[in-house]
């Protein structure tokens, strides 16, 4: 009787040690790092509470193309187009991104974004005039399209893995030393 409650009593310890082994390798193994979202304030001209004097400025165009690329989950595509013409506005040392084509390549289950267009900088800011009401009555003005990026979260790599592997083995070496394997 008393070598059946002794095999019983090392079945809950093998139970106990298992199951704290596999809850901190799973709450290891789920950790994650976000990084920081870049944010820019914005405020558009056009509403109400606004008041101001018309500003025209000129775009100036320049006539080679740049081309840039950006990588994440195939989940995220709108966020990666955004991405690519961040970096290829930086790239050029422009303000703005002027015809933008994309181009995805998707492998897995990611995919690789890469946009070609004409790179632009403002200049020559100055007060609207007469002459130039009739372009502005035309419609020929343009509102940027501005975008936020957030880069997706980036999970850690090797250290979840890493430390199951060891949990294991520890439990494994406790089953060992107290005579149940």
């Amino acid at each position: 009787m008393k070598e059946y409650f002794g095999r019983h009593k090392k079945s809950k310890v093998m139970m106990r040690t298992i199951l704290v082994s596999l809850a901190a390798m799973f709450l290891l193994g789920s950790c994650a790092e976000l990084l920081p979202t870049q944010t820019a304030k914005s405020l558009n001209i056009y509403g109400p509470g606004v008041i101001h004097h018309p500003v025209i400025v000129d775009l100036e165009v320049v006539g080679t193309k740049v081309s840039a690329s950006a990588t994440g989950l195939a989940s995220n595509v709108a966020a990666l187009r955004n991405e690519a013409i961040s970096n290829a506005i930086k790239m050029a040392g422009a303000d703005v991104l002027v015809e933008p084509v994309f181009e995805s390549q998707p492998k897995g289950g990611r995919v690789t974004v890469t946009v070609t267009g004409f790179p632009a900088t403002y200049k020559n800011f100055r007060p609207a005039q007469q002459a130039d009401v009739p372009l502005l009555e035309a419609g020929v003005m343009h509102q940027a399209k501005v975008s936020e990026v957030s880069p997706e979260p980036m999970r850690k790599k090797g250290g979840g893995g890493a430390a199951a592997a060891v949990l294991i083995l520890v439990g494994l070496v406790v089953l060992a030393a107290s005579g149940v394997l």
